[in-house]
């Protein structure tokens, strides 16, 4: 409470999509709303497969954002369905100098999260053996996968403890990782590290300035923007080598049609319509966990 009463005191106020809610004056405020992106791309996805993530959180900011005085939406990678949603012009900025991105686009052989190891551990030794001085990135949001792929890495003899990183929320908040401070306050990663294994934790919000990097890696990330910001990191490089690792597409069953434009849009004002119902709901008492 002492807080939120020094921020409202405060010209200027920082705060997290979590904590935003706590000012008292956001009518009389401009609300700039960073990493915007993610009201679309998290919205609707499932922790554990069971329990939407962050729904409330995110709920409650496009709530929040209609009853500020105004609203300035932020990101690398702003999608359509946002500012379609809430009728908000977009100014286009682009950099001077932007990475060239190379793709190369590897099948893992099902769906499975084993399948997706597999493959990346093949495309990783390979190049590792290849490019010993460099710096391989590797995404995947899994910390346990993440674990697992370096235990093999260091078992069979190719890499030592020092030679990875393995960065998420997890190891960062159990003290077992400093990269994550490293690359917020030095925009570098510890010297001698060959292979940093990732989750997003690192596809928004940091620079890496080093040059010196091998392949990037995304394994099992279907969302485009995710990838297009993961690859952002790496501002400073002319050439960025992006390895992306997707399960096999399925053949379209019978009877798929490709839905038309307007059917597209109502669907998408239905759910948008839908969302700020419930949201209104939850709030006023009268819904759960927005089932």
């Amino acid at each position: 409470i002492n807080r939120a009463a020094d921020a409202a005191a405060a010209q200027i106020v920082v705060a997290t999509y979590d904590t935003v809610h706590h000012l008292p004056d956001l009518a009389d405020r401009a609300l700039v709303i960073d990493e915007a992106h993610n009201l679309v791309n998290q919205y609707g996805q499932l922790r554990r497969k069971k329990k939407l993530f962050r729904a409330r959180t995110l709920n409650r900011l496009l709530v929040l954002a209609e009853t500020a005085a105004q609203v300035v939406y932020l990101s690398g990678t702003m999608p359509k369905a946002l500012l379609n949603a809430y009728n908000v012009p977009l100014v286009d900025v682009s950099r001077r100098n932007s990475p060239t991105v190379h793709l190369q686009v590897l099948k893992a052989h099902n769906s499975s999260t084993k399948a997706h190891t597999a493959a990346l551990l093949s495309q990783l030794i390979k190049d590792i053996e290849a490019n010993p001085n460099q710096t391989h990135f590797a995404l995947v949001n899994n910390t346990k996968e993440l674990k697992k792929i370096r235990a093999l890495l260091i078992g069979s003899g190719r890499l030592q403890e020092s030679d990875i990183e393995v960065l998420s929320r997890t190891t960062y908040d159990a003290g077992e990782t400093s990269a994550f401070d490293d690359l917020v306050e030095l925009s570098e990663i510890r010297p001698g590290v060959r292979l940093v294994l990732c989750t997003s934790i690192i596809s928004e919000g940091v620079n890496i300035e080093k040059t010196n990097i091998g392949n990037v890696y995304a394994v099992g990330i279907k969302c485009p923007d995710t990838v297009r910001q993961f690859v952002a990191r790496f501002r400073e490089m002319e050439n960025v080598f992006l390895k992306l690792i997707l399960p096999p597409e399925r053949e379209p069953g019978a009877g798929f049609s490709i839905p038309s434009v307007s059917l597209i849009e109502c669907h998408t004002t239905a759910a948008t319509a839908t969302a700020k119902l419930t949201t209104t709901l939850s709030e006023a008492g009268h819904a759960d966990n927005y089932d």
